[in-house]
């Protein structure tokens, strides 16, 4: 019995520690992205710690498997991506979820698809890992830095973001 309380008293306090990580790496994204991008994200806009790392291992596992797109460095995926922004013009105010792994104990927040592609135009040209998903998962753009190059990954049908 003294064990079982022991081990609740541990694994209570893991808890707590990891949510008070997820919750001082949140303010600090908030703050990075006033700061170097301009951009007002709110405590609100984060979906649930779990189902952001499970919704991330489903784009990854997916896009491993899906033919993709090389780039020497992340201009040339801006330019990829600027084809793509003029498809999905009408879809502007779909909400989509938006990782952006400079900050990845932070989790996931929500972002429509136009705040989205705003963002983009400002983040620097060596981001690392950025994913922008629809949380029914039928639309997905994911973007790899690899060792010498990016990687970039396409899935969806551009009209089924929308539902």
């Amino acid at each position: 019995m003294i064990n079982n309380s022991k081990d609740y008293r541990k694994e209570k306090m893991a808890q707590l520690i990891l949510k008070n990580k997820i919750r001082l790496a949140r303010l600090d994204l908030i703050q990075w992205y006033q700061q170097n991008i301009g951009y007002t994200l709110t405590i609100g806009q984060f979906i649930d710690w779990e189902e952001a790392q499970r919704l991330k291992s489903k784009v990854y596992r997916h896009a491993w498997t899906q033919q993709g797109q090389q780039a020497a460095n992340f201009s040339e995926i801006r330019r990829v991506l600027a084809s793509i922004r003029q498809q999905t013009m009408a879809l502007a105010e779909t909400w989509v979820i938006c990782y952006y792994p400079t900050h990845s104990q932070a989790g996931a927040f929500k972002i429509k698809l136009k705040d989205f592609w705003n963002l983009l135009e400002k983040i620097d040209d060596d981001p690392g890992d950025i994913i922008v998903v629809k949380r029914q998962f039928n639309f997905y753009i994911c973007i790899e830095a690899e060792e010498y190059n990016y990687h970039l990954t396409l899935w969806g049908d551009i009209e089924e973001i929308n539902n």
